[in-house]
């Protein structure tokens, strides 16, 4: 079983991707949204998951999504995508994204292990695998639902458990895809916020979010909020123009999916308001832009049912089991706000200096390399230049947006903050701050510098994919030491072989 594993694992991959890619061709032609402004290929694929999310929710009423279903959710998306697909597996470029996928989820993905949370993310799919949704019963954990881990449990075939690990692969690796090319063709093409901002978020992928193990339930929503991000710079700072329909359509299905995989997402409808500011609202299909909002109703229907809450475990949004989600709210702040032991009062300022203790540490250990990195060359290159009359605005592409969204991003960091600050429930508000603060200084170095901080570019980029690879290379010595099996899940339960 071992050794068909490491065989499956491939396979399912190259199924998948193709399979979730079908499914996006169908959105685009009955919804007609076939429009990809900066031709990121993973927005056919978020589309995908985004409409076999509702099909798929729905079904759970009736059916659990057992290993049946899940090969036929596969093999009807392979019929969709030859039968839709405006283009073929023979084509170069697709070829290329798929031979760059295999590898990439592969190297990223194997032996990557297995973090502190999986052991209730592997209950929560197991739930969906073996019951429909009101055979679900309230569980303390469980109950987060988070729909990310519905997504997985659709694409499952527990015969095999390596296919726990492969859409998850399949996005991050696509990620890594689209913003390499994104940058290379913004910074030619002289979009230089949406390219700085895709070579910052490469070198964030490679270089802090490079396992697997730490993937979670956090890391496909920080995908999703960063492609928001994308459009934001291009429209609001590089081409300076409105929004059509279909690519409002698309940021709200990534901002609508971003939001059921993870509450603390929610922050980036904040973000939108840069855009709904700007609008012209008699150009608008608002009865189109709801759909988007189905997969938060379908998202609340499976709460209610599950927890007897809206949003478990936010006391307002309970029809019932009131009490335990108040306790359930404070164990999560208490622990977000520094306490392991969550006993501290988090009712005023008192539990900062706890977070300092506890927190402030991992923040420093996260973003300190990356600070000096971006910061090296602007350091360098103001120095080096001759304007000595130099300053903060008049480096500014388009004042009136750059200082509003830069105030909704301090707003979101300062909520962020205040109600949960564990790092991994803000790390895109915190990145999305301490880039858009660097960008124009980097627009103005690319305007003045282009071919040093190009070749400075190209170097980081190279020493940053080695890294990559070595922290995923020298994880195997580490994998083995600690489990004999690749994945450690036997029968749909994980298996803890810690020898160390």
């Amino acid at each position: 079983m071992n050794t068909l594993n490491y065989l499956i694992y491939p396979f399912h991959t190259l199924l998948v991707f193709i399979s979730v890619v079908g499914y996006g061709h169908v959105l685009n032609r009955v919804l007609k949204i076939d429009n990809n402004l900066l031709n990121l290929k993973n927005l056919i694929f978020i589309k995908g998951l985004f409409f076999i999310g509702i099909i798929l929710g729905l079904l759970n009423l009736f059916f659990a999504i057992n290993n049946n279903l899940s090969i036929a959710v596969i093999i009807i998306g392979l019929l969709l995508y030859f039968l839709l697909s405006k283009s073929n597996l023979l084509r170069f470029h697709e070829l290329k994204l798929i031979f760059f996928i295999l590898i990439f989820s592969s190297i990223f993905s194997i032996f990557s292990g297995v973090s502190d949370d999986f052991g209730y993310h592997l209950e929560i799919i197991n739930n969906y695998k073996s019951e429909n949704l009101f055979e679900i019963e309230h569980g303390r954990r469980t109950s987060y639902n988070n729909f990310w881990l519905f997504l997985n449990s659709i694409f499952i075939v527990d015969y095999f458990s390596s296919t726990y690990f492969t859409i998850g692969s399949i996005l991050y690796s696509i990620a890594v895809y689209d913003t390499y090319k994104l940058f290379k063709k913004s910074i030619k093409n002289k979009n230089f916020y949406v390219g700085i901002f895709s070579l910052f978020l490469l070198i964030f992928l490679l270089g802090v979010l490079n396992n697997f193990k730490d993937f979670g339930t956090d890391v496909p929503g920080f995908i999703l909020l960063s492609y928001i991000f994308f459009f934001l710079l291009y429209k609001s700072f590089d081409v300076k123009e409105n929004y059509t329909n279909e690519e409002l359509f698309i940021i709200l299905i990534l901002a609508c999916t971003a939001f059921v995989l993870k509450i603390t997402n929610t922050l980036i409808f904040l973000y939108l308001l840069i855009i709904f500011l700007n609008l012209k609202f008699s150009k608008i299909n608002f009865l189109k832009l709801l759909i988007p909002l189905t997969i938060i109703v379908i998202w609340f229907f499976q709460n209610i049912n599950i927890s007897g809450c809206l949003i478990w475990p936010i006391e307002i949004t309970c029809f019932k089991n009131n009490t335990l989600a108040v306790k359930e709210s404070y164990l999560i702040e208490s622990f977000a706000k520094g306490d392991i032991n969550t006993s501290i009062s988090v009712e005023n300022f008192s539990w900062i200096q706890t977070w300092f203790n506890n927190h402030f540490n991992k923040i420093i250990e996260t973003y300190l390399l990356f600070i000096i990195l971006i910061l090296l060359p602007v350091i360098y290159f103001l120095i080096k230049s001759k304007k000595n009359n130099l300053n903060f605005s008049s480096i500014i592409n388009n004042k009136l947006s750059y200082f509003l969204l830069l105030f909704i991003i301090l707003i979101s960091n300062c909520i962020w903050f205040l109600i949960a600050p564990a790092y991994r429930f803000g790390f895109f508000y915190n990145l999305s701050l301490i880039t858009f603060l660097v960008i124009p200084f980097w627009t103005f170095i690319y305007i003045e510098f282009k071919d040093s901080i190009s070749k400075y570019s190209r170097f980081i980029l190279i020493i940053i994919l080695l890294y990559f690879c070595l922290e995923n290379i020298l994880k195997y010595n580490w994998y083995f030491k600690r489990y004999d099996t690749w994945p450690p899940i036997i029968n749909g339960k994980l298996i803890n072989r810690n020898k160390s």
